[in-house]
């Protein structure tokens, strides 16, 4: 190890970590798939506290934060809560539903672009087969309060290992659809 550095454990406690975010507080939140939990760390002196559930849904695993707002995603859904000031979560807004079929690649992924836009990522059903959905295998875009503005999703333009991306078809976006509107779910 380089002259000046150290490894110390920061955090005990935490059995299928996924996806870490941080506040612009310095508040920690991780995901759990497998338990289906956001947990919470606040760091003191250099080491987090005791972890701290402060969600329980299934599936949970994307996460991205904007502001005092922290978004999350499952296989199905978007959802949205602000962080109160002792950085648990406040009323859950679902935002978006719907979402395309995750077959083998299920776990979404989230994140905030310069645009102001967030992107999720949509896995491929498989790996080796020709997509019957156009949404998958793509990330779709939306406003924070789940509101679509065309184009809503990119998509590599030759193959699934190409980058690039490029508008998707209006038509593509069919199966996505803002959480007033989808299926009844609200």
């Amino acid at each position: 190890m380089p002259d000046g550095f150290r490894i110390e454990k920061f955090v005990e406690g935490l059995t299928t970590p996924r996806v870490i975010v941080v506040a612009d507080n310095g508040t920690i939140y991780v995901s759990s798939r497998d338990d289906g939990t956001i947990t919470m760390l606040r760091v003191k002196n250099g080491r987090a506290d005791a972890p701290k559930i402060v969600l329980k849904k299934k599936d949970v695993h994307g996460l991205a934060v904007r502001g005092r707002v922290l978004f999350y995603t499952t296989v199905w859904e978007v959802f949205s809560a602000p962080l109160k000031d002792d950085g648990t979560l406040g009323r859950e807004r679902r935002i978006a539903g719907d979402l395309p079929d995750a077959g083998q690649h299920a776990n979404r992924t989230l994140g905030f672009s310069s645009d102001g836009l967030l992107y999720l990522s949509v896995g491929s059903t498989c790996n080796a087969c020709e997509e019957r959905n156009a949404e998958n295998a793509t990330m779709l875009r939306m406003r924070p309060d789940g509101k679509f503005s065309p184009p809503d999703c990119v998509t590599p333009s030759a193959s699934r290992g190409s980058l690039g991306p490029v508008p998707c078809t209006a038509s593509t976006t069919a199966s996505m659809r803002p959480a007033t509107i989808s299926k009844g779910k609200n």
